[in-house]
């Protein structure tokens, strides 16, 4: 019962460190009560509205979600004993510093590996770190060590969930416009069907079926822009964190083994504004300037 209501706090704890999450509840119920079907009064809609978005959050950020994403990115267990005895090691030694400077990091962390020789790693909803068997092969042990106290930055910043948390309600929305334009585009074949042919209010369904693509269209290039500049915001608060546990060395040299062996970090204008993660090279120059 502890381990569940410290999920359930860990959840909503998440909406003191993330701003932007009132600012989607504003845009979430502005949306909602445009489908009043059932045509409730303006508070019981209200009080509706509102109980769907806290179970929405609930799922979202629920550990069924997380080892369904687990599932989905394929990762695994920690089994072989070099995995137990080398990289199992490591990461209970930067967790437990972790746990000692930070009192609200998850209790319930857990590593788990990727069979990829890609160098990787990421972290999923609030109790996963993923390596690759290639970061493994890539990295000495104070590199890892430097990846894993970053990789615990993210979830102590609530990171994964956020995305999580964003991917999945903006799943619901898009949904919701696509269903919307279904039903439009059926009236719009029956009417033609009843007039043997085209006919005004045909054509001002369709105008409406292209608006909404439009709309789609510029919103998603729009929310991509300033959700992919939040996300990199997030690796260099991370970067912060590995520096705040003692790390900070050991990933200023683990992040030079990937600015060594990059091909190209060379791309447009608008690729570069879409892409999630900050060059390497930044991230580099802001540990390598930041006070210890």
């Amino acid at each position: 019962m502890g381990k569940v209501l410290d999920e359930v706090v860990d959840i909503y704890r998440i909406f003191f460190d993330k701003p932007i999450l009132f600012i989607w509840l504003i845009v979430y119920m502005m949306i909602f009560n445009h489908f009043n079907f059932a045509d409730f009064d303006r508070m019981s809609w209200f009080i509706i509205s509102i109980l769907v978005y806290c179970f929405t959050i609930t799922l979202a950020l629920s550990p069924f979600v997380e080892y369904t994403l687990r599932a989905v990115e394929d990762i695994r267990e920690v089994a072989t004993s070099t995995e137990k005895e080398r990289l199992l090691v490591l990461f209970n030694e930067v967790y437990e510093v972790a746990k000692q400077k930070s009192p609200y990091i998850s209790k319930h962390i857990r590593l788990f590996i990727v069979d990829e020789m890609a160098i990787n790693a990421f972290s999923l909803g609030q109790n996963t770190i993923a390596v690759s068997r290639g970061l493994m092969a890539t990295m000495n042990d104070d590199e890892i060590k430097g990846i894993i106290a970053h990789e615990l930055g993210h979830l102590e910043n609530s990171d994964p969930q956020l995305q999580i948390l964003i991917n999945m309600c903006s799943l619901v929305y898009l949904w919701v416009i696509f269903i919307v334009k279904c039903i439009i585009m059926i009236i719009q074949k029956i009417t033609n069907m009843v007039t043997n042919g085209p006919n005004i209010a045909s054509l001002f369904l369709g105008l409406i079926v292209k608006i909404l693509d439009l709309i789609i269209n510029i919103v998603t290039f729009i929310a991509t822009i300033i959700l992919n500049y939040e996300y990199r915001q997030s690796e260099y608060r991370a970067d912060e964190y590995a520096a705040y546990l003692g790390y900070k060395a050991e990933l200023i040299q683990a992040l030079y083994v990937l600015y060594d062996i990059q091909i190209s970090d060379k791309m447009s204008l608008i690729k570069r504004y879409q892409e999630d993660h900050p060059r390497i090279a930044y991230r580099i120059e802001r540990l390598e300037t930041m006070k210890d």
